[in-house]
């Protein structure tokens, strides 16, 4: 059952790698800012690329988005 449980997680991490790389194609990013392309990415490194580009995305100026 071990086994099951450990090849579900890495189908999971797998497709959810696959939706990071899409969320960052919509946003036109398709390399990192050293130059490594999102498809050579691990998971975690995917993962921070999308939260910086959401990030990004940030209309600071707007009172929504205020921190303080």
């Amino acid at each position: 059952m071990a086994i099951i449980g450990s090849r579900l997680k890495h189908v999971s991490k797998e497709m959810t790698k696959q939706m990071f790389i899409s969320k960052l194609l919509e946003k036109g990013i398709t390399h990192d800012k050293h130059g490594t392309s999102i498809h050579d990415m691990d998971y975690y490194s995917l993962r921070q690329e999308l939260v910086m580009a959401d990030f990004r995305d940030r209309d600071v100026d707007s009172p929504d988005n205020k921190w303080f």
